[in-house]
């Protein structure tokens, strides 16, 4: 049962800095390289595919894919990427 009228406690907010300078965006994941989702995506033809088990890593590549593929929109590449679960992880197919 839900009580009427509960107080909510607001969250604690993070420590709030000033004068940090921000640096320039990162290009290939920060390192001056492409991660390793990007890097398997540059190399695969329409139909391939790619397993990553890892929940953590998959969860990664999925955005890393993500973020790629709005490059590509956004520079007039063709490349596109889909995903499902699948039995042993998340498995990402180029569809065009």
């Amino acid at each position: 049962m839900k009580k009427k009228n509960a107080i909510i406690k607001p969250a604690k907010p993070y420590k709030i800095d000033s004068g940090i300078k921000l640096p320039e965006p990162a290009k290939n994941g920060g390192l001056g390289q492409a991660g390793r989702a990007v890097a398997t995506a540059n190399l695969m033809k329409v139909g391939d595919s790619f397993l990553v088990k890892d929940p953590y890593e998959a969860t990664r590549a999925a955005k890393n894919i993500r973020d790629l593929m709005h490059r590509q929109r956004a520079t007039g590449g063709a490349k596109s990427f889909t995903q499902r679960m699948v039995k042993g992880g998340i498995r990402f197919w180029r569809v065009k």
